[in-house]
Formats: structure tokens, C-alpha cells, sequence
């Protein structure tokens, strides 16, 4: 049974495609599923633009395909883009002379791709909301219960998310009247970032290759190998490292 997959190319707005699943055995037996789409959609219905910086050009957030691939404890999941990805160089991002390629450690700087899971496939279940700067959601029968976001600095990115998530509970705390004191907040913040553990990943081991990025999660973060079955909804943003 062919199940329906979701692609966003996020730029200032979202725009729509339907992802074509391809069987398993379809590109060998370690692949577990590949979701392709159409080249050139990157505009979405048309009224999509692409950020005003000098280092896009159209087809740069143009995601053709996703693929998982089963390997050593861990799903390797590999995204293909229409243009070769663009790798950070020498050039300084602020007044201390600071280079690209520091801060871009992982050898990607212009995007980012999350991919939202749908696990148990039930309506009304799990999160709709997508990371904060998104501005959109998942279809209310498409909610997740695990997310996976490749960033360009994938550990200020976890940080960030902790202190939203954080601030955003803490003050729903303090309208109920529930709030504790500076021990109570201190677990409770730690509480959240446990919670964030067990639900979005940010990978750190990613490889660059002409207009591929691949990456690795870990089964103990999916519950095993990602499964063809589950839904998937894949998100690309124009990255700002700064």
C-alpha cells in the first residue's frame, strides 16, 4: 500500500507538492524508502521568493528527493537538492574577522531541513506545531511524535528551542498560579530539555557531497530503524547563521 508523504519548501511562505514513495527494493536492500519530487517547484504556486542575499539562486532550496537508508544502529537519511550545495568558505561574518567555515562546522550554510514523523498514523495524535520561526503546521491528522532538524549550528539550535520552550511553559505556569520557586524553575527547565531529547533530534554527524547531505539518527531516537509506513512531512528553510 503506498502511503502519501508531504514536502514544504519553506521560503517567506510554504508551498505544497505530493512526494512519490518508491518500494524498498527499488535502489537496494539497505534502503528503506525514497520520496521524490518534482524539479523546478521551488515557487511554489508562485508566489514564493527565495531571501534577498547574494548567496541563494533559484533551484538552491530545491529538495528532488529523500531517501532512508538502514546502516549500523542508526537510519541514514539522505537529502538531494536541484543546485550543489553551497559549502562555507574563508570569508568573514563580523567585525572580528570571525570565517564562515567556523561557524558553519558541518559544511552547509545556506538551509535547513526538518523532517516531522508521524509514527502511529492516528488522528489527533501527536504535535502539529512546527520549530519556532516555521509560521506554519502539520496537517491535524499528520501530527508527529518525533522531529528531526539539520541546521547549520545544530547545538545552538537544541539551546535556543530549550529556552523557548522553556519561557513559553513557564509562563503558562505562572497564569495557572502552578509556578514554584528558583529550585522548582531550575527542574523544571531541565524537565523540558529531557522532554526535547526524546522528541527532536539535531544531527551532528552529516557529510556534504555535490548536491547531497546525509546524515545519521541514532535508533535509540526513532525506536529503531525509520519505517516506510510512517509519515513523513520534510520542511526546507533558507538558514540565517547570524
Amino acid at each position: 500500500m503506498q502511503r502519501k508523504h508531504r514536502i514544504l519548501a519553506a521560503l517567506l511562505a510554504l508551498g505544497l507538492a505530493t512526494l512519490t514513495a518508491l518500494p524498498a527494493n527499488a535502489g537496494g536492500n539497505d534502503l528503506i524508502f525514497e520520496l521524490r519530487d518534482a524539479r523546478g517547484d521551488d515557487h511554489g504556486s508562485g508566489t514564493l521568493i527565495y531571501p534577498s542575499r547574494t548567496e541563494f539562486t533559484p533551484g538552491d532550496l530545491d529538495l528532488l528527493s529523500v531517501s532512508a537508508r538502514r546502516v549500523d544502529r542508526a537510519t541514514r537519511f539522505e537529502v538531494t537538492f536541484a543546485q550543489p550545495i553551497r559549502q562555507p568558505g574563508r570569508e568573514a561574518v563580523d567585525s572580528l574577522g570571525t570565517q564562515l567555515s567556523d561557524v558553519a562546522r558541518h559544511g552547509f550554510f545556506t538551509f535547513n531541513v526538518d523532517i516531522y514523523i508521524d509514527q502511529d498514523r492516528l488522528p489527533g495524535s501527536g504535535s502539529v506545531a512546527m520549530m519556532p520561526g516555521r509560521k506554519t503546521e502539520t496537517l491535524l491528522d499528520e501530527g508527529w511524535e518525533r522531529a528531526i532538524v539539520l541546521t547549520p549550528k545544530p547545538a545552538e539550535a537544541r539551546g535556543t528551542l530549550s529556552r523557548i520552550v522553556a519561557r513559553d511553559l513557564e509562563e503558562q505556569l505562572r497564569e495557572e498560579r502552578r509556578a514554584g520557586g528558583m529550585e522548582t524553575g531550575r527542574a523544571f527547565r531541565k524537565g523540558v530539555s529531557g522532554d526535547l531529547a526524546s522528541m527532536v533530534h539535531f544531527p551532528n554527524r552529516v557529510r556534504v557531497r555535490g548536491r547531497t547531505v546525509s546524515f545519521d539518527v541514532p535508533d535509540r531516537f526513532l525506536g529503531g530503524p525509520a519505517s516506510p509506513e510512517w509519515g513523513y512531512t520534510v520542511v526546507v528553510t533558507g538558514a540565517d547563521l547570524l
